[in-house]
C-alpha cells in the first residue's frame, strides 16, 4: 500500500499554508501554499492542492496514479473523505478534489489528526521544501492531462467504466485493474495504432445528438477494434468522452 500522509499548518505569513507532508520515515517534507488573500477554508484546499501535486506533478510515488487501488491517503481534514464520497456541502471546495473521483478513484482515505511533530514527517534537516501558487489551481477540472498519440487529452471516468463494461462483456475472467488495462491502451506503444476512423451515419447522429456539434472525433486501434470519441473545443486539449469495442 502507497500512503501519503499531510497535516495543513497555518503560519506566521500572511495567507500561507505549510502543508507537512510524508511516505515514510525517509521520504518527508513540507509544501508552502501561498494565497493572494484570505478564505475560508484555507487549510483544507491547501491540503488538497498539495495531495494532488505531490501524485500528479512530483510522482512521489515514481509514477502517475492511473487508480486510486493500492493507494492511502492518511489526511488531516475530514471534508476530504467527503469530498471523495460525493456528500461534501462545501460546493466552493470540490473543485480541488475532483481529482479523487476522477484518477484517483477507489483511493482508500483516512482521517488522522497527525502533528507534524510526529515522527513520521522528520526533522527539519531532511525536509524536502516546495512552493505552490494557489491562484495556479483554481480552473481545475476531474482529470489530469494525458499524453496520448491523439493528443493531450482530458480522460472522463465515463470512458474508463466503458472500457471496463465492454471488456468484461469480451472476456470470460474480469479484469482485475480496469484502470491500469485502459491506461495502457492509451499511452503504450499499442496505442499508437490508433487511426481516425468514420461511422456509419446513424451511429454518428446519435454520437452528435450526445455529445453535440463541436469537433467530434473518432479513433480506432485495428489491433482490437477498440473505438474513443474525442470532442475537441478550440484552444483546449480534447476530452476522451467514451470508449467501445466495435467490429468493422
Amino acid at each position: 500500500m502507497m500512503t501519503l500522509s499531510t497535516v495543513p499548518v497555518v503560519t506566521d505569513t500572511l495567507n500561507n499554508i505549510n502543508v507537512h507532508w510524508s511516505t515514510g520515515l525517509k521520504n518527508h517534507g513540507i509544501v508552502t501554499v501561498q494565497f493572494s488573500s484570505e478564505s475560508s477554508d484555507q487549510a483544507l484546499i491547501a491540503e488538497l492542492i498539495t495531495i494532488r501535486h505531490l501524485l500528479f506533478t512530483r510522482q512521489i510515488f515514481g509514477r502517475k496514479p492511473v487508480s486510486g487501488k493500492g493507494y492511502e491517503l492518511r489526511v488531516f481534514s475530514g471534508a476530504i473523505k467527503k469530498i471523495a464520497q460525493g456528500r461534501s456541502a462545501k460546493e466552493h471546495i470540490v473543485p480541488y478534489g475532483l481529482f479523487l473521483t476522477g484518477p484517483m478513484f477507489g483511493v482508500q482515505i483516512k482521517v488522522m489528526k497527525q502533528q507534524y511533530t510526529d515522527p513520521l514527517f522528520g526533522s527539519s534537516d531532511t525536509q524536502q521544501l516546495d512552493s505552490i501558487d494557489a491562484s495556479d489551481n483554481g480552473n481545475l477540472i476531474p482529470q489530469e492531462l494525458w499524453e496520448t498519440p491523439m493528443g493531450p487529452l482530458y480522460i472522463t471516468r465515463h470512458a474508463i467504466e466503458q472500457y471496463e463494461a465492454r471488456l468484461n462483456e469480451r472476456n470470460r475472467d474480469p479484469v482485475a485493474n480496469p484502470e491500469r488495462s485502459f491506461f495502457n491502451a492509451m499511452t503504450s506503444n499499442r496505442a499508437y495504432s490508433f487511426r481516425k476512423t468514420t461511422l456509419p451515419e446513424s451511429v454518428l447522429k446519435h454520437k452528435l445528438a450526445k455529445y453535440g456539434d463541436d469537433n467530434l472525433e473518432v479513433w480506432r486501434n485495428p489491433e482490437s477494434n477498440l473505438h474513443v470519441t474525442i470532442l475537441r473545443r478550440e484552444n483546449a486539449p480534447g476530452i476522451l468522452v467514451t470508449s467501445y469495442y466495435r467490429d468493422v
